[in-house]
């Protein structure tokens, strides 16, 4: 009863903060579906560098345009990682690791999330059911396999841990699974068209944005502090249980913890952090169990680890305060369709579009498929593409795109495309001038 009874606060508290605060959702977690939902291929249709089966589990929530089935997909994912966490706890943890681990989690993962669907978001859900079945007495080696093959195809950098859980298990079961649901991804895109784009986007394009973004540095000052507290909470821990000489089976969950630094590889965002942060609490519940019967060092355990929570919880009021409350949604669905372009929907009826900007929402709220190969920019995209702005204009003759719209105030990171612009402003005669976008036709 006292497990359930501290579950249930700790799910309150969850639900209430994910409805209270601003729910956001970037393109490629409804625009890239939509398209999946529309029977477009990854890599084929469009381009991505991520893996593709995210789309394929979201497409249907995409036919919600308000975004709030994707609100409550994104609920009951986080249910699901908080709900793994207390299984865990349950079982290698005491009550008072239960209570200090789970709050610390709860909290832990507000701050680096921020109400925000990502990959990892999900990746967490299989990362923690990967690390429960291997804690087993019973242990699915080919289940665990699998599952950790599907992190690959939701994105490849997650599939690595593969590589230390093999050597750490040496069962080759595990690593059948991962092969057998690889296998299966290249036999479908073999048979869609897509299999040499399939591992170009993935390969080439991550190789290229990995040497051309910031390297995994925390450029936040009051991150850089949160990474030194929390390897310093960690560290102390670790050297209580060498004096309690009770250090032994925690190679799993560091194996865990340390490859979900890959995560930050491409660039530092808190986003990518929702793994290391979820093993991060898993040890230090594992911790306060441990050192139970070391009453002492226990005692200066939990007193250092006080001192780190009420740093924690200064700078997540401090974040919460300034930022999180404060955030805007991207994407507005009731803002967005009261603009005069998406009540004039009768201009657009069986005429192919062009947007020409960081505005993916135009096509997916006048249910136009686009027809470029690249209709959602990533960085450095235009960079990497020599091709870029020619693909685009042969793509506008050879589909006679009858209408370019051009938001008027365009997003800061995107790219001037002079051969782009100049060719559609002396190919398209007719302008006209709307209150937030430009139509040429």
């Amino acid at each position: 009863m006292f497990y359930y009874g501290v579950g249930f606060i700790l799910f309150f508290l969850q639900v209430f903060y994910i409805f209270k605060t601003a729910f956001i959702v970037y393109p490629e977690m409804y625009f890239l579906p939509w398209l999946v939902s529309k029977g477009m291929v990854p890599y084929k249709d469009f381009f991505d560098h991520h893996g593709f089966l995210l789309y394929y589990i979201l497409a249907p929530f995409t036919a919600d345009k308000t975004h709030l089935a994707l609100k409550f997909f994104y609920l009951a994912v986080q249910s699901g990682n908080l709900i793994l966490v207390l299984l865990i706890f349950k079982k290698q943890s005491n009550k008072l690791g239960y209570v200090v681990g789970g709050g610390l989690y709860l909290l832990m993962n507000f701050f680096v999330s921020e109400n925000i669907l990502w990959y990892e978001t999900v990746i967490t859900v299989l990362y923690l059911l990967s690390y429960l079945l291997l804690t087993n007495k019973n242990k699915n080696y080919f289940l665990t396999g699998l599952i950790i093959g599907l992190t690959g195809l939701i994105k490849p950098t997650a599939g690595l841990i593969i590589i230390p859980l093999f050597f750490f298990v040496r069962n080759r079961r595990l690593a059948f699974g991962f092969i057998l649901i690889w296998v299966a991804s290249i036999i479908y895109f073999y048979y869609r068209g897509g299999l040499n784009l399939f591992f170009s986007d993935l390969i080439f394009y991550n190789q290229y944005l990995k040497s051309n973004l910031n390297s995994c540095l925390v450029n936040s000052f009051f991150d850089k502090r949160i990474a030194l507290y929390t390897a310093m909470i960690l560290g102390i821990g670790f050297i209580c249980l060498f004096l309690a000489k009770k250090i032994k089976n925690y190679l799993l969950p560091v194996i865990f913890l340390l490859t979900s630094f890959i995560f930050t590889v491409s660039g530092y965002s808190r986003l990518h952090l929702l793994p290391l942060v979820s093993f991060v609490a898993l040890i230090i519940g594992r911790h306060i169990s441990d050192l139970s019967k070391k009453k002492l060092l226990l005692a200066v355990y939990l007193l250092c680890l006080t001192v780190y929570v009420v740093f924690f919880l200064g700078l997540a009021k401090h974040n919460y305060e300034n930022f999180v409350i404060k955030k805007k949604p991207q994407y507005n669905y009731q803002s967005l369709t009261n603009q005069e372009i998406f009540k004039k929907k009768d201009i657009f009826k069986s005429k192919e579009i062009f947007v020409f900007g960081d505005n993916s929402e135009i096509y997916y709220l006048l249910d136009k498929l686009p027809f470029v190969q690249i209709p959602l920019r990533f960085p450095c995209s235009e960079k990497y593409f020599s091709s870029y702005q020619n693909e685009i204009i042969s793509r506008l003759k050879s589909n006679r795109a009858e209408l370019v719209i051009k938001p008027k105030i365009q997003s800061p990171d995107f790219p001037k495309l002079e051969k782009l612009k100049n060719y559609i402003t002396d190919s398209y005669q007719q302008k006209i001038d709307l209150k937030e976008y430009i139509l040429y036709k």
